[in-house]
């Protein structure tokens, strides 16, 4: 049976999970090594850190773009096979990207997803996108009650914040700050 993860890949947490999970793992989206004993935590080892005032940081986003993708491998490999479990030949990807993407790092994105991972689809998107598409019954009660017709999500992270305006569940790319 093909199953279904979710990657909120941030530059400072990824948000990752399997579509049937009701909530997500936080894990840091980090490689930290020790200055002292040259130890390396990768991802979700970071919570064995006990010490944390000499450590080397690393993260493969500057500026809200994936940049170090040797660096974002290792995070993934350590992510997919041993905190999530899952098989990317047996599995459909659904990640969040950053407005504004540049087109070569999609390019690279669809490169590393198919031709490395091997995972079966995958549908690239922004964070703002998948909350407009929440259920708004969820969130506000009966949705005769608020008109999804238009709505303002503000995407805070890391690395900048988005306000992105929705009219009839599109963006108004024009009207996006940062």
């Amino acid at each position: 049976m093909t199953k279904t993860l979710i990657l909120d890949n941030g530059a400072s947490t990824m948000k990752v999970g399997l579509a049937h999970q009701h909530e997500p793992k936080i894990i840091p989206n980090v490689i930290l090594r020790g200055r002292t004993d040259r130890r390396q935590y990768i991802a979700d080892q970071v919570d064995e850190c006990t010490d944390f005032s000499s450590l080397l940081y690393r993260l493969a986003f500057e500026k809200g773009f994936l940049t170090n993708w040797g660096l974002e491998r290792t995070i993934w490999d350590r992510v997919f096979k041993h905190a999530i479990k899952i098989d990317a030949k047996d599995t459909q990807l659904v990640m969040t990207e950053p407005l504004f993407n540049l087109p070569a790092i999609q390019e690279a994105y669809d490169q590393i997803i198919f031709e490395e991972y091997g995972f079966q689809a995958c549908y690239r998107t922004t964070a703002p996108q998948l909350c407009i598409y929440n259920d708004w019954n969820t969130l506000f009660g009966d949705p005769r009650d608020v008109s999804p017709d238009c709505a303002v999500i503000v995407d805070s992270g890391y690395s900048f914040t988005h306000i992105v305006p929705f009219f009839q569940r599109k963006p108004i790319t024009k009207a996006i700050r940062r």
